[in-house]
Formats: structure tokens, sequence, C-alpha cells
């Protein structure tokens, strides 16, 4: 969140930018939270495999890799 806290702070008032980044923490905890609840039941169904496990952290981690031109 460093660099989205840099961008609010020189693109938004004091006042906004402080509802803004509450907003966006709440919001990534709420999807953090249900994705890991269904991410142990789906864990937990006895189909699931580890081939299926790794592809899925996998296809999640390709958000991570840098876009070439943004800074």
């Amino acid at each position: 969140m460093p660099l989205q806290a840099q961008i609010y702070r020189q693109h938004y008032p004091s006042r906004v930018r402080g509802r803004l980044s509450s907003t966006v923490g709440m919001i990534r905890a709420a999807v953090a939270a249900s994705f890991g609840y269904f991410a142990g039941l789906w864990l937990l169904d006895p189909g699931c495999g580890l081939r299926s496990t790794f592809l899925v952290f996998s296809v999640a981690n390709l958000g991570k890799l840098d876009v070439p031109g943004y800074e």
C-alpha cells in the first residue's frame, strides 16, 4: 500500500484521502478473509488435488508481476 498512499497523497486532499485509504483497507481485508474461507472449503474437498491448488496459487501470483512502463 505504500505506492497507493503516495498516489493518494498527490491527488486527494487529506479528508478524502483518509476515507479512501480506510475503505480500500477494509475491502482488501474482506476479500482476503472471504478468499481464505472459500479456499479452505475447497481444500477440504476430497476431490481437490495439489495440482489444482498449485495452479490457483500460480495464477494468483501473476498479479504480482511488474508491468513494463509503470513505475
